[in-house]
């Protein structure tokens, strides 16, 4: 006979299980390099860059570019840091001691504040900064 389970069992099981999974090594290395992925992306949008400019400012092939920015490519922080210069940005990045932050049913670690330079218009430089604090994230922008 199959157990018949409430919708409230059923949520409960698999937030658990997203829990646990959440808090393994794999998912959080995983997790690191696409937030890294994901804002060089954003970044180069934003600034309206080719893969093929990235990688004429990185002395790279295009083709390198495209490896390197594939998920599972493991960067290097050498290469981060690569990316960031190219790009007008700062990275930091710092170990703490773990402290949640939610992302909806999720959770996961705060590991991560990044500074960028962004072009504004009537050339003034701004800066904003991603801050992960307890459970939430601020987005602050500095003329």
């Amino acid at each position: 006979m199959s157990e018949n389970k409430t919708l409230e069992q059923l949520e409960k099981e698999i937030n658990d299980h997203l829990d646990a999974i959440t808090q393994t090594l794999e998912f959080k290395k995983e997790y690191l390099e696409f937030v890294i992925i994901d804002d060089i992306a954003e970044q180069m949008q934003r600034q309206n860059m080719s893969r093929a400019e990235l990688a004429r400012r990185m002395g790279v092939s295009r083709a390198a570019i495209t490896k390197l920015l594939r998920y599972g490519s493991n960067l290097t922080i050498g290469r981060i840091v690569e990316f960031a210069e190219v790009l007008g940005c700062e990275v930091d990045l710092r170990m703490k001691p773990k402290k949640q932050v939610s992302f909806g049913k999720f959770s996961s670690p705060k590991v991560l504040s990044l500074k960028c330079r962004v072009p504004a218009l009537k050339q003034t430089a701004q800066t904003a900064q991603m801050v992960c604090a307890d459970d939430y994230i601020s987005i602050q922008a500095q003329a």
